[in-house]
């Protein structure tokens, strides 16, 4: 892909993102008939990784952290890491470096592991691990 295709598409994902942060930041997820629920949790009745994510992030577009955890603990804790990651290979793309740091596949796969544990523990019928799914609406 020429460079010209690479930065057209870099800014319309990021005004895609940008409006859809927008969208989310007005109104609450649960609000929106054009989002749908959760098709995983829909057909099987099990949490998938992912399942709050939306209700997380708009709250925490409105900073209201601990609302945001209770919605997707594992998202609102990986937040830091992922923006880290992001950052790198936005410096890399842009200084033409491919910047290695030390471990940095055995964190991919340790987020890979971590993400599936959640998905694993989440479904687990206890009144224990309730604070690992989402509240309902």
């Amino acid at each position: 892909m020429s460079n010209f295709h690479s930065y057209r598409f870099i800014i319309i994902a990021t005004l895609l993102a940008g409006m859809m942060l927008i969208v989310l930041y007005q109104g609450h997820p649960s609000e929106y008939r054009l989002i749908p629920p959760c098709p995983f949790h829909y057909l099987t009745g099990l949490y998938c990784p992912g399942c709050g994510t939306l209700r997380a992030t708009h709250y925490l577009l409105h900073f209201n952290v601990t609302t945001a955890f209770r919605y997707q603990p594992l998202a609102v804790s990986l937040l830091p890491v992922a923006m880290f990651l992001l950052g790198k290979k936005w410096y890399e793309h842009y200084r033409q470096k491919n910047v290695r740091l030390p471990y940095e596949e055995s964190v991919y796969w340790g987020i890979f592991f971590i993400i599936c544990l959640f998905f694993a523990v989440r479904n687990i019928p206890s009144i224990l691990l309730d604070w690992l799914r989402p509240p309902l609406g």
